[in-house]
């Protein structure tokens, strides 16, 4: 059986998820200006969740500075454009 959930069901559960986006966001900006304190001499362009840089990154080096920044294991990859 189908059911439809009612209209203020919805509204929390929207509500909730831009709550939990607004978090996530929050630690995004705290990794990546910890990044760029790090690296500001380097840094080129901070997107979202990206650091370009004009030199090679030590992975080990910025997964330590997320975690140092927001108490997360965050894994990073690098990609060379």
């Amino acid at each position: 059986e189908l059911t439809i959930p009612k209209f203020t069901e919805l509204i929390k559960v929207s509500e909730k998820n831009k709550a939990i986006a607004h978090i996530y966001q929050g630690y995004e900006v705290k990794i990546l200006l910890a990044l760029f304190e790090k690296f500001k001499d380097n840094t080129v362009l901070l997107i979202h969740d990206a650091i370009f840089t004009n030199i090679k990154l030590d992975i080990d080096e910025i997964e330590k500075i997320a975690f140092e920044a927001s108490g997360f294991n965050v894994k990073y990859e690098e990609e060379i454009i």
